[in-house]
């Protein structure tokens, strides 16, 4: 079996004055509705309609009402659509590549580019010879372009909220951090954390937790008499092995010779 089989292309059109109102449950295949300019009516069910207006895109597919057109005094406007079925869907739904639901359109930054897109997969359904797997890749490259612009404006929210988990790691490092709960609580997964957190900080959160407590320990080493061990404790390291093991990692130099090195005397 071909790996672009899973994809069957159902329909599609340029409009350049579209005026007509749509109100459709879509039975069995999935579109996307570009409206490159003008002004748009759109709501799913029976909520009220919004209006927008430049380049928007939204999702239809099937179970849902979806009702959507031009303003009664609109002198109409451009629009868009590719409609497609088949089992690789399911793929792009499980990924969060194609999302379905939210009830609302979404802004295109870039409106050119995804209308070229679109062009370029328009003239390849219309050819004589259709390649079918340019034909797939230019439908995610659309999917994609999506994606990036739907999730786009709530960067900057998980962003302040990592900037303010590395505040409270200074402050306790000590704690036992458990970074698969802190994501859940952002309502963010563990990689999408790893990554924003990396991009911050320049590096992992464990690591920079682990960075944090031995620059504490050094300082206790340096400035205290107390207990190797219990140096380890308080700065939330529970194993003194593991502990004496990362600070020689880390500082090329084990915590005793440190000490005595570096240390006060008392």
């Amino acid at each position: 079996m071909n790996f672009f089989d899973g994809i069957n292309f159902v329909g599609f059109a340029s409009i350049t004055n579209h005026k007509n109102f749509v109100d459709k449950i879509f039975p069995n295949y999935f579109g996307i509705q570009f409206n490159s300019h003008g002004d748009l009516l759109f709501a799913t069910h029976d909520q009220p309609l919004k209006q927008y207006n430049g380049s928007y895109v939204f999702i239809t597919h099937p179970g849902v009402r979806f009702r959507y057109g031009s303003p009664p005094d609109s002198s109409g406007r451009a629009h868009c659509y590719i409609c497609f079925s088949g089992e690789r869907v399911k793929q792009y739904i499980k990924s969060g590549l194609l999302h379905i639901g939210g009830g609302e359109a979404i802004k295109l930054p870039d409106g050119e580019k995804f209308q070229l897109t679109l062009n370029e997969l328009f003239n390849c359904l219309g050819s004589a010879h259709l390649n079918k797997a340019k034909a797939v890749n230019l439908l995610e490259a659309l999917l994609l372009q999506i994606y990036k612009a739907r999730i786009a404006p709530n960067e900057s929210v998980p962003q302040q909220k990592i900037l303010q988990v590395t505040e409270a790691i200074r402050r306790s490092s000590e704690t036992n951090w458990n970074f698969e709960r802190t994501a859940g609580e952002m309502n963010i997964s563990l990689a999408h954390f790893r990554r924003i957190f990396k991009q911050l900080t320049g590096t992992a959160p464990q690591h920079y937790l682990n960075e944090i407590r031995l620059s504490k320990a050094a300082i206790l080493l340096r400035e205290t008499s107390e207990p190797i061990k219990l140096i380890a404790d308080k700065t939330g390291f529970k194993d003194r092995f593991y502990f004496s093991r990362r600070f020689k990692k880390q500082f090329n130099i084990a915590p005793a010779a440190y000490r005595t090195e570096f240390g006060v005397k008392f």
